[in-house]
């Protein structure tokens, strides 16, 4: 997994995120790469889509207000698929959403957050987590 935060200009920032899972040989079924859940491609339950191969990046847009409260807008895509070489554009699966975050501990910059995520299969998936997504 790969995460990478701008900087934050005037408390507002842009967050990257790309995870890929790989595996080789057989992998049992319980075991294959899973997209969809609370973290990355938001909207997607966890193995909706489920292969041997996976890959997604998303980013996420956050934006303070006040001193407690963030809002953020966020964008995924990704794919699983039985080999690297059969990942393909036209395959790819899509999800876009926004959320609210309330800061409960200023010293550990910990938060309450919220998100709905819309998918292009045209379903909602709704998430209450502590800690930010990535």
């Amino acid at each position: 997994m790969t995460t990478f935060l701008c900087q934050p200009i005037l408390g507002r920032s842009i967050a990257l995120n790309i995870v890929s899972t790989f595996n080789n040989g057989t992998v049992p079924f319980l075991e294959k790469a899973k997209l969809g859940n609370d973290r990355i491609m938001r909207g997607y339950f966890a193995g909706r889509f489920r292969d041997n191969e996976f890959a997604a990046a998303q980013m996420e847009y956050r934006y303070p207000l006040g001193k407690s409260f963030v809002i953020a807008g966020f964008m995924s895509a990704g794919q699983t698929a039985p080999n690297v070489s059969a990942f393909a554009l036209n395959s790819m699966q899509s999800s876009i959403g926004g959320g609210l975050r309330y800061l409960v501990n200023r010293q550990k910059h910990l938060y309450v957050r919220f998100d709905a995520g819309y998918t292009q299969k045209q379903n909602w998936g709704f998430y209450l987590n502590l800690g930010d997504a990535f």
